[in-house]
């Protein structure tokens, strides 16, 4: 059984072609040495041009073995005058003396063969891998100019078949023909280029190593001409774009104005609804598509307001009832009582707008009124209970404040407060505030805390149902209740 054996494809043969294209390459400076004696410039560039072409090819050459190389081949090349006795004819009329050669010649120049041989490989192959790059890359950008011609004549049947072109304008719908009449004619113009370079979108057999730079001179035009045709598509998608959005505006205000009438709105609604979709349909007929735009959202509005203005009347009700039940106090009944009233006022008026705020207002006193809860002093071991500090007062003078930092608690959770910080005058929602009291109550709290380390009279205020706010139930030195001084949310 014969034994399968790997093969070099014509190794030797290759490696002979490839010195050769070297000694070529080196004959021609040798002889412009020869006219300028520049043989040091010339030792330069193979050092540079050999130690280049290893790194790209991974070959581990030192520079010393590159200089040995080069000298030896450099020397051997002035000396070597008989073209005919090549390195071929040489190598077979010593066939004979190999042993001694091989001794005496061969073993000390190996490093500069192989530094040779490395050169004379990778220089030839390099010199092919970039001109093949740079074809693949004329080949790539032909392909993807042949894909952008065939997206604009794709472009150009969806516009010239788009419904919208026929409900355009007479003069809308020229420009728009005239646009795709002569993009497609631009386009033609370029077929002879992709005919030849791109056939059925593919260049990789039409462009070659012989003619890819004339290729890629060609293509310029080419894109300039598709650049422009892009342009010109770009005006009439517009144009076409432009009409789509104006039919689907004056198909929402149909819509909006149907929904409106079928709901029975208080004459007021509906005459404003009227007004505003008379002038939506108006502007769309003048092309102004953003005013049409603008009149289809307020038609939305009206027709929430309608809706709503349904129940708000209801909702008002139901809270103004439950606020004159709940409040215990004449504060929380007069304003009960203003928001009711200004309530019916834009009920009267059907201002939609203006009574959805008061309602929410309305709402807003009723859970407050309902709330339950107690302001306790901080008294966690770690957290302060209190803090001294200066604040500038309603005058502008400069005074000492005391503040015992507090929490309101509902069912052992500490509840978020709008609390107005006095300092800036703006409210912040805090779930821990401080209350400015006098020094001799904050100096008693201070005390009971070193005491054991809590505050045991900690409870500052209490919150009862019925009431607007907290009422101070902490006393001063004098037995009465404090008042409120102010209150920070920092420190």
């Amino acid at each position: 059984m014969t034994q399968a054996t790997e093969t070099k494809p014509e190794t030797d043969i290759n490696s002979l072609l490839r010195m050769m294209d070297v000694a070529s390459a080196l004959r021609k400076q040798r002889e412009e040495v020869e006219k300028q004696l520049n043989i040091d410039e010339i030792k330069a560039d193979l050092r540079k041009r050999i130690l280049d072409t290893a790194a790209v090819t991974g070959e581990k050459l030192t520079e010393a073995e590159v200089d040995t190389a080069i000298s030896n081949y450099l020397s051997g090349l002035y000396s070597f005058k008989e073209p005919k006795h090549n390195f071929a004819y040489k190598l077979a009329s010593k066939y004979v003396d190999r042993a001694r050669i091989w001794r005496s010649y061969c073993v000390p120049s190996i490093w500069g063969i192989a530094a040779l041989a490395a050169l004379s490989g990778t220089v030839k192959t390099v010199d092919i891998v970039k001109h093949k790059v740079q074809e693949r890359g004329v080949e790539a950008k032909v392909e993807q100019a042949y894909q952008e011609k065939r997206q604009l004549e794709n472009d150009l049947v969806l516009i010239s078949s788009s419904s919208f072109r026929k409900q355009l304008p007479s003069s809308e719908r020229t420009e728009v023909d005239e646009v795709v009449d002569t993009s497609k004619s631009r386009l033609r113009d370029t077929d002879a280029f992709f005919n030849r370079y791109c056939a059925k979108g593919s260049a990789s057999r039409f462009i070659t190593q012989s003619n890819y730079l004339e290729t890629e001179k060609q293509l310029v035009p080419v894109k300039g001409i598709l650049l422009g045709v892009t342009k010109e598509e770009n005006k009439g998608k517009t144009i076409i774009r432009t009409q789509e959005q104006i039919v689907s505006t004056r198909q929402g205000l149909e819509s909006l104005i149907r929904e409106i009438r079928h709901s029975n709105p208080p004459k007021v609604l509906g005459d404003r609804a009227e007004s505003v979709y008379q002038s939506g349909i108006a502007s769309l007929e003048n092309r102004q598509l953003s005013s049409g735009e603008s009149y289809k959202s307020q038609l939305a509005g009206i027709k929430s307001d309608a809706r709503q203005f349904v129940v708000l009347p209801s909702i008002e009700s139901q809270l103004y009832a439950s606020v004159k039940s709940t409040a215990r106090e004449d504060a929380a009944k007069q304003e009960g009582e203003k928001l009711h009233n200004e309530a019916q006022l834009y009920i009267q008026g059907v201002d939609v707008p203006h009574l959805k705020q008061t309602v929410e207002r309305l709402k807003g006193l009723d859970t407050a009124l309902k709330q339950e809860y107690t302001e306790e002093i901080v008294s966690r071991e770690g957290e302060k209970s209190g803090i001294d500090r200066y604040y500038t007062d309603s005058s502008g003078r400069r005074l000492a404040g005391y503040y015992l930092i507090v929490k309101a608690i509902r069912n052992g959770q500490a509840l978020e407060m709008q609390i107005k910080n006095e300092e800036d005058g703006r409210t912040y929602t805090v779930d821990k505030w401080g209350e400015r009291v006098p020094e001799a109550v904050y100096e008693r709290v201070k005390e009971d805390k070193l005491d054991n380390g809590r505050v045991d009279d900690n409870v500052f205020a209490r919150k009862d149902r019925g009431y607007l706010n907290g009422r101070i139930i902490m006393k001063d030195d004098s037995g009465r209740p404090l008042q409120r001084r102010g209150q920070i949310t920092e420190w």
